[in-house]
């Protein structure tokens, strides 16, 4: 026996003969375990956690929001990083979207008023004649370490991350983009911050409902988060989104499936934003199946004219060979 497994061994003996409430192991251990009695005298000490965007993101979480492209990702993180400096957080709003006279044209309407932002509220944006973005490991890390010291440099409190895609070129791969929502939860604890990280949804039909499962990287991401939320694109109108709780670790799901908050887009007070307009079910923002049935059909007789095979019908589609047959069959009859 070697002097670690003595050790070892000493130890589990010395276990054995204390009562459980007395027992205390000071080493370095990878996993740490509490009594009884100290979970209740943390349970009595523990503060409410308060919300930094109420129901969606509470102080101290890692909180992901998701949405397809041009569903207003950029807008809503905006909107939420300014009403969460005017409550007297500092906001580091790290955007890797938007050049400046992009997220300036946001912030002025068409009447020339321009958005007058807090002092707490902060952008941070990628210099690039420091340096240009390539897609290796050696760039990644730097940027992370970088974002570490802008936040220590500011004192930031709450940090926005916009988004996921620009930090990881493999944000579609669940186990890359697990290692890095891994590191960026390390700075939160670290630098004890709260965390937002704005993420995306690969392509999905109108039809389907938002879950864990539409965001990009899925369930292994979903599960280093305590709360996700997610835009979707209404079919009521172009210009109308819905907001979906998908997940919440410090409080109860309020706007769930069966009461989403919808949202119209406009700028107001200059700064280009979501505007409420009112609670309903999910299941009224989506397509039902016969209209997404009627749409395949047009969708394969395009693609048929274009000279497209069976295969490559469904591999887009994600349709079956029977459902082309039949819209073939029906063209067939068209032309006879």
């Amino acid at each position: 026996m070697n002097l670690q497994d003595m050790n070892n061994f000493n130890l589990a003996e010395e276990m054995r003969l204390q009562s459980i409430q007395s027992i205390k192991i000071s080493d370095n251990s990878l996993i740490t375990v509490s009594t009884a009695r100290e979970l209740r005298q943390e349970a009595e000490t523990v503060k409410e956690l308060k919300p930094l965007y109420y129901p969606y993101f509470y102080e101290g979480e890692c909180c992901i929001l998701f949405a397809d492209t041009n569903s207003g990702k950029s807008i809503l993180s905006v909107q939420i990083a300014d009403d969460i400096s005017r409550n007297g957080y500092r906001v580091l709003y790290l955007d890797f979207e938007m050049s400046m006279r992009q997220f300036a044209s946001r912030c002025k309407d068409k009447h020339g008023n321009i958005y007058e932002f807090h002092d707490n509220f902060m952008r941070g944006c990628i210099n690039l004649d420091a340096l240009s973005p390539h897609c290796t490991e050696e760039y990644e890390n730097l940027l992370i370490s970088t974002i570490e010291n802008r936040i220590a440099v500011f004192n930031a409190q709450v940090v926005i991350i916009d988004n996921l895609t620009y930090l990881c070129a493999q944000s579609e791969s669940g186990a890359e983009a697990s290692t890095l929502m891994r590191r960026l939860i390390e700075i939160k604890n670290r630098n004890n911050i709260s965390m937002l990280v704005i993420s995306h949804t690969p392509k999905r039909t109108l039809t389907d409902p938002l879950t864990e499962n539409s965001l990009s990287g899925s369930k292994r991401i979903a599960n280093f988060a305590d709360s996700i939320f997610a835009i979707g694109k209404s079919i009521i109108d172009d210009n109308i989104r819905y907001i979906k709780q998908i997940k919440s670790r410090s409080g109860e799901i309020i706007y769930g499936a069966s009461n989403v908050q919808a949202y119209y887009i406009d700028h107001q007070d200059g700064l280009l934003r979501f505007i409420h307009i009112g609670e309903g079910s999910e299941r009224e923002h989506l397509k039902h199946e016969k209209d997404r049935r009627a749409n395949n059909y047009d969708d394969i007789k395009q693609m048929l004219a274009n000279g497209k095979t069976t295969r490559e019908i469904i591999a887009e589609l994600k349709v079956s060979s029977k459902t082309i047959s039949k819209v073939r069959a029906s063209l067939n009859q068209g032309n006879s």
